[in-house]
């Protein structure tokens, strides 16, 4: 769980540093200490789904673009890697408006996995 605290509070990092923000203005708008903002960004602490999307927010960014691994490998993956994988594809998955299509592709992972209905 720890290397899924580091990727996310490296990608708010990223994209804090992108934006053009410090750690005190999203401290200040979180009402917390820059130093909790410290903690996120390195992987010490967890940050909450909540001020993770109040974070998104503020910076105007996608929340996924948070949960981003560019150096993931699903070849023998680990369970945080498949739990990354399976946020991108719930994600991928909301944005298709036909039910069939949903159900075929619901239809194809359990297939591919090996699971019955």
């Amino acid at each position: 769980m720890k290397e899924f605290n580091k990727i996310i509070g490296s990608n708010v990092r990223i994209e804090r540093i992108k934006s053009g923000k410090n750690q005190m203005e999203i401290a200040t708008m979180l009402g917390i200490t820059f130093q909790q903002i410290q903690k996120y960004e390195k992987g010490i602490n967890r940050i909450s789904a909540a001020s993770l999307g109040f974070v998104a927010k503020f910076l105007d960014k996608p929340i996924s673009v948070f949960y981003d691994d560019p150096d993931a490998s699903f070849i023998g993956a680990s369970n945080e890697k498949k739990a990354r994988a399976s946020y991108k594809l719930v994600n991928e998955l909301m944005k298709i408006d036909d039910e069939k299509t949903i159900h075929l592709l619901i239809n194809l992972v359990r297939n591919l996995s090996g699971a019955s209905e």
